[in-house]
């Protein structure tokens, strides 16, 4: 099975992947407080960079939950 995280870190370079303290430490939604059990949070910075992940992932079997949060 490929590492998905190794995957996403060679499509979105420095700080696009986000893992371990940094995911368990955000919660599911702001009136659901339970904390994020996902192996990852990719950060992507562009629209070629959401396709390039939803495809890797598609191409290896990855469930995905595509949020649409934007933090202006």
């Amino acid at each position: 099975m490929t590492d998905i995280v190794n995957d996403l870190r060679a499509l979105l370079g420095p700080g696009g992947v986000l893992e371990g303290d940094d995911v368990t430490s955000r919660m599911i939604h702001v009136r659901r407080q339970d904390p994020i059990s996902a192996k990852c949070i990719a950060r992507p910075a562009s629209t070629e960079e959401v396709a390039a992940v939803l495809k890797r992932c598609n191409e290896i079997g990855r469930a995905h939950v595509w949020t649409p949060v934007t933090f202006l």
